[in-house]
């Protein structure tokens, strides 16, 4: 995920993400957000990495291969959009089981639920801890959506938050640790 403080720039990161996995292109500002998506797509492309737009609200075109929508958001968006932008991929955000319902019955396909440890992202949010990250993640996975964890993951915790039933893990500290130059990035 990018971040405007802590992952502004995430060109240098890509070449080091696996293939088929995504980077969720997010800014406060819409037109940044596409613009950005827009321009990292041939890279990620080039390295097998899909880019995602996050989009509160949907936008006229679609210059990323999917979406990711904010939890909030989700009530702004319709089956008609979805069609209307073709995205490869949906995600959206959830905090809690409820929210992990109503992406479901949105039609996303995957959640990133947060925040499952504490984050620098999100200092005065609520952790979900790995049980209860556990608990919903075997839910969705049940109804058939893979939950991605977010908040908190470290090199340490990926195993055991993987072991609780998320499908993948997101991040940004992750991929880029307090201190790093963002143009070196971990493997």
């Amino acid at each position: 995920m990018t971040d405007e403080d802590r992952l502004s720039d995430p060109g240098p990161l890509i070449p080091h993400l696996p293939s088929g996995s995504a980077l969720i292109v997010r800014h406060r500002d819409a037109i940044a957000a596409a613009t950005m998506a827009s321009e990292l797509h041939p890279l990620a492309r080039a390295h097998g990495v899909l880019v995602l737009l996050s989009a509160p609200i949907p936008p006229k075109r679609l210059h990323a291969d999917g979406l990711h929508i904010p939890e909030a958001s989700l009530k702004f968006w319709t089956a008609t959009d979805f069609a209307r932008l073709s995205p490869a991929l949906i995600t959206s955000s959830a905090h809690s089981l409820n929210a992990v319902m109503r992406a479901e019955r949105r039609g996303v396909d995957a959640v990133l639920l947060s925040p499952v440890f504490p984050t620098r992202s999100h200092e005065d949010a609520a952790s979900l801890g790995l049980h209860r990250f556990a608990g919903i993640a075997r839910f969705a996975r049940d109804a058939g959506l893979p939950i991605i964890a977010l908040g908190g993951i470290t090199q340490a915790r990926v195993h055991r938050t993987l072991s609780a039933g998320a499908a993948g893990v997101a991040g940004i500290g992750l991929f880029v640790p307090t201190g790093m130059d963002v143009m070196h990035p971990r493997p």
